[in-house]
């Protein structure tokens, strides 16, 4: 297309993933291959990947509209018995915006926005120059209309993370999953998978049975993170509870005896 590519590996016809690349997948160095593509080969199931091959736009193109609507009149997506969006960041709004393409496909979205037009999310003002760059108007641009003709929608995010939460927040509830996990902030795809649960947990997202409390107990058995412990010492000095901090230095020095605590010495 003129601004995107896409992948297909058939691998399986009991399931089809559609991945859409983040910002940090676009800026890798090397070879490149769809996000998610060593993980979901070593599930063995088919991939179909969207790609950016010129800048990040948030898929908001008419090529990608075009395509999509291709997909659906040649009836690719009824090859598959199951058929899921997933994606993380800008790839989660590609995931919730274009899932209306198979209704009754399940979504996993890991820190997703919904929309970057100021007047439909005024809260959202991370992303100006890639709103710039796409079409905000014409077919599949609200993530939070797309989710509604999902099965089940999986929402991975940082319920404290104002944005992130925000963008949750239009989503409706009926079909919806929320995954907590608490001072992660926009990194929560990344601790998720330090924690040792990624496997699991996406696993289970993605055969549509994975619960609320599911996730809380895999997440409070997994092993320690130190990026999580140092996003919540930042998060507790950020909101003025150095004593806290202060008081816990043992515990928190046993826990991650090589981060730098974001306090001073000599502040003990």
């Amino acid at each position: 297309m003129t601004r995107h590519v896409a992948m297909h590996f058939r691998r399986s016809n009991r399931r089809l993933v559609v991945t859409f690349d983040n910002m940090k997948s676009r800026d890798a160095v090397g070879q490149q291959f769809p996000w998610g593509y060593q993980f979901l080969e070593k599930m063995g199931v088919s991939h179909l990947g969207l790609m950016m091959s010129l800048r990040n736009d948030w898929f908001r193109h008419a090529d990608v509209w075009a395509f999509f609507d291709l997909l659906q009149q040649q009836c690719f997506f009824d090859r598959f018995d199951d058929v899921v969006f997933y994606g993380s960041s800008m790839g989660g709004y590609g995931a919730l915006t274009y899932c209306r393409a198979v209704p009754g496909a399940r979504v996993v979205a890991f820190m997703p926005q919904t929309h970057l037009d100021q007047t439909v999310v005024p809260f959202e003002n991370r992303f100006r120059r890639a709103f710039e760059r796409g079409r905000w108007n014409g077919r599949y641009v609200d993530g939070a209309d797309g989710a509604q003709s999902a099965a089940q929608v999986y929402v991975l995010y940082d319920p404290y993370h104002a944005e992130d939460a925000a963008h949750v927040a239009r989503l409706a509830p009926e079909n919806l999953t929320r995954l907590h996990l608490p001072w992660a902030g926009h990194q929560a795809g990344r601790v998720l998978h330090l924690l040792g649960v990624l496997p699991t947990v996406v696993g289970q997202a993605f055969d549509g049975t994975l619960t609320e409390a599911g996730f809380r107990a895999q997440v409070r058995a997994a092993k320690r993170c130190k990026l999580h412990t140092r996003l919540c010492l930042t998060a507790a000095v950020e909101r003025g509870h150095e004593a806290l901090v202060v008081r816990t230095p043992r515990t928190v020095e046993a826990i991650a005896s090589h981060l730098v605590l974001p306090i001073r010495r000599d502040e003990r």
